[in-house]
């Protein structure tokens, strides 16, 4: 089962999405801030990050910052209720620049939702290698198969 942490400040709206993620099929742990987020990866571990890009304290743009995605592994979906900081700059773009696979606004459906998770996911596996697709054998049973290690 996918594991997902769900990051925002606002305790409906993390009500909201963990009904959408569990009647989707994911596991889902809480977050309230970027500072509880790492504490819960360093616990409990994520496959997917879905998180808030403007809250008090940590918020998201400082959670991908932290987490560097691109070296961690970690999945992470950045949403934004309007994406606008001080009005002039729009937050989305810069938590993909930042390293999130996907972006969602709030407030969102669940089929939105679910599509953005999958893009998150689709990125992991695109960028992990599969065993099979390695031309190189990991093990030679015989010799007389022509197999050489």
């Amino acid at each position: 089962m996918v594991r997902v942490l769900l990051v925002d400040d606002d305790a409906k709206v993390r009500a909201a999405l963990r009904i959408m993620l569990e009647d989707e099929g994911f596991e889902v742990a809480e977050a309230g801030d970027g500072d509880q987020a790492l504490r819960a990866i360093r616990r409990q571990g994520a496959d997917v990050i879905l998180c808030d890009v403007c809250m008090p304290k940590r918020g998201g743009l400082d959670l991908l910052r932290d987490l560097r995605p691109e070296k961690s592994g970690i999945r992470v979906v950045a949403m934004s209720g309007g994406g606008d900081y001080h009005g002039t700059v729009n937050l989305l773009p810069l938590a993909t620049a930042l390293g999130a696979q996907a972006v969602l606004h709030k407030p969102c459906s669940q089929h939105e939702l679910r599509a953005a998770l999958d893009r998150a996911l689709l990125a992991r596996a695109v960028e992990e290698p599969r065993e099979e697709d390695d031309p190189k054998p990991r093990s030679c049973a015989s010799r007389s198969a022509g197999c050489r290690p």
